[in-house]
């Protein structure tokens, strides 16, 4: 399922608020890996952007 960028944003910015992966996943109706994925995403390219494989 793709989720839209605004999505994405407010989700990793209540991520950064809050601390708590739980409490911010649950906010927004994704899974917790997810949200990681996200995070990692962020650290690593400085971007939210899906990144089409292949």
């Amino acid at each position: 399922m793709a989720y839209s960028i605004d999505l994405r944003e407010k989700a990793l910015n209540c991520y950064k608020q809050c601390s708590n992966a739980s409490k911010a996943a649950k906010t927004y109706g994704i899974s917790r890996n997810t949200l990681y994925l996200w995070i990692k995403l962020e650290e690593q390219t400085g971007s939210l952007k899906h990144q089409v494989k292949g």
